[in-house]
């Protein structure tokens, strides 16, 4: 028979179409606001740097995120879906995590300052694998908690080759195609 859960949501879209107005309404959301985008709404924020009162509510590291997310899994409260707003920044905080984790462990003086720097498509594979380890959490989240898990992203338009006639244009989720590939597969809608 069926499992009843919440459901794990993409939601991605052009800039200024309202895209977490639609997902404000979800039932008793947290947002994790990387952008700073729900000033307006009358959302649940979580506060990841309370010393810095209002403008706390946004988070600095991607050990922010995953801080945030052990409270979110240990803590009382009546939460019911958690809003990632958006992956896109998301991401940029995860390649900092993963630049910084990867310098210290580098040989002497080796340094990586870009993703791209661990050499042809690796830096974004040892990304995916910390995607990976965030979907675990997430999904501890979801199954202990019941918790919903919805990210919010943003779009690019790239041109698609198509195989089978002319070449075309579509919207994308603005984040790398393997972390795209990904999310699209972890996620239920």
């Amino acid at each position: 028979g069926r499992i009843p859960s919440r459901p794990r949501v993409l939601i991605y879209g052009p800039e200024g179409v309202g895209k977490t107005t639609l997902v404000a309404d979800a039932e008793e959301a947290i947002f994790f606001d990387l952008e700073k985008g729900t000033k307006y709404l009358e959302v649940d924020r979580y506060l990841f740097h309370p010393e810095d009162g209002e403008n706390g509510y946004s988070p600095r590291t991607y050990d922010d995120v995953l801080k945030a997310l052990d409270v979110l899994l240990t803590a009382e409260h009546a939460y019911k879906n958690l809003v990632i707003d958006t992956a896109d920044r998301l991401e940029s905080l995860l390649w900092k995590f993963v630049l910084g984790r990867d310098t210290k462990r580098a040989k002497k003086g080796e340094v990586y300052e870009s993703i791209e720097d661990y050499g042809f498509g690796k830096g974004y594979q040892i990304a995916l694998d910390e995607w990976r380890n965030l979907a675990e959490k997430l999904e501890r989240l979801h199954a202990t908690r019941g918790m919903g898990i919805v990210f919010v992203g943003h779009t690019i338009v790239r041109t698609w080759k198509n195989p089978e006639g002319e070449d075309f244009d579509r919207f994308q989720l603005r984040v790398h195609d393997k972390t795209a590939g990904f999310l699209k597969e972890w996620v239920d809608v």
